[in-house]
């Protein structure tokens, strides 16, 4: 446990050292509660001035309650709550969303309110120990009965590939229904394909659509294990965490995180290369 001197220690200078010396970490908590790297950066210079303006924590930290770590962590949470307030203004949160507990409180909050891909909703949760199939499961339930909240995703995500705005049980859609999602997993695995490099992209599809897989294949510029990271998701069928551990030994939220600076990437290429125009109207 940290013990400070009184007359020499408890200054707020050496606070804001200790603070600092936490940065790190603290970045990769905010990183997990807001996930979009713009609100992660715009959240950690939040909190690090409201810090400061509680002078680095040195007039409110008892050294005998806690480690400074664990207090400053549970400060540093709390202002990031209030960060999303300030963002996203209080949540409403259904009656029949809170019968549920906790866990789908905060799954609405992300879902609905600040708006997370849904591919990110899992990591982002504070309880890790969920399996993922509960976690869809309610994010599923929620968008099903919350039709604002699934009208206002798809707004917001027109122009993106990699949120799906709904989570569909195949036997619930339509012939026409079928066939459009049909398509649209064969587009994505194809462009899956050229990412990796693999020629079978190009079997199949019509010639400007090839034209435009071609052209994005020439512009992606990955290195082998970045190949072998989405190969092993997007090919073999392995979780996230599980082809982050195979390629780079990266646990679970270096694994997350590596997905998702690589999703940013594609999406910029696709937008340059004119591929996403091509396909938007499918997904």
């Amino acid at each position: 446990m940290l013990t400070l001197s009184k007359k020499s220690n408890t200054s707020s200078s050496f606070f804001k050292k200790l603070v600092l010396k936490h940065l790190e970490q603290l970045e990769i908590i905010a990183e997990k509660r807001f996930v979009d790297p713009n609100l992660t950066q715009e959240s950690i210079m939040y909190a690090l001035k409201k810090l400061e303006e509680k002078n680095w924590l040195a007039d409110s930290y008892n050294n005998k309650s806690s480690r400074f770590t664990t207090y400053l962590i549970t400060v540093f949470k709390n202002i990031l709550e209030d960060f999303a307030r300030m963002k996203f203004g209080r949540p409403q949160v259904p009656k029949w969303v809170k019968a549920q507990g906790t866990l789908w409180v905060e799954i609405y909050q992300k879902l609905c309110i600040e708006q997370i891909p849904i591919t990110d909703i899992e990591y982002s949760v504070s309880n890790c120990s969920k399996i993922s199939s509960v976690v869809q499961q309610a994010i599923s339930s929620i968008l099903d009965k919350a039709k604002q909240c699934l009208k206002e995703r798809r707004n917001k995500y027109e122009g993106t590939i990699f949120d799906e705005t709904t989570i569909v049980d195949e036997k619930q859609l339509s012939a026409q229904e079928r066939i459009e999602m049909n398509e649209r997993v064969h587009i994505m695995n194809a462009i899956y394909l050229a990412i990796i490099n693999n020629n079978s992209a190009d079997k199949k599809g019509n010639y400007e659509l090839k034209t435009l897989i071609s052209k994005f294949r020439s512009k992606v510029q990955l290195s082998s294990k970045d190949k072998v990271f989405l190969k092993l998701i997007y090919q073999e069928g392995l979780t996230i965490s599980e082809a982050g551990k195979m390629t780079f030994k990266f646990n679970k939220n270096q694994s997350n995180s590596k997905h998702r600076q690589l999703k940013q990437k594609i999406v910029k290429l696709l937008n340059e290369t004119g591929l996403f125009e091509k396909i938007k109207d499918l997904i």
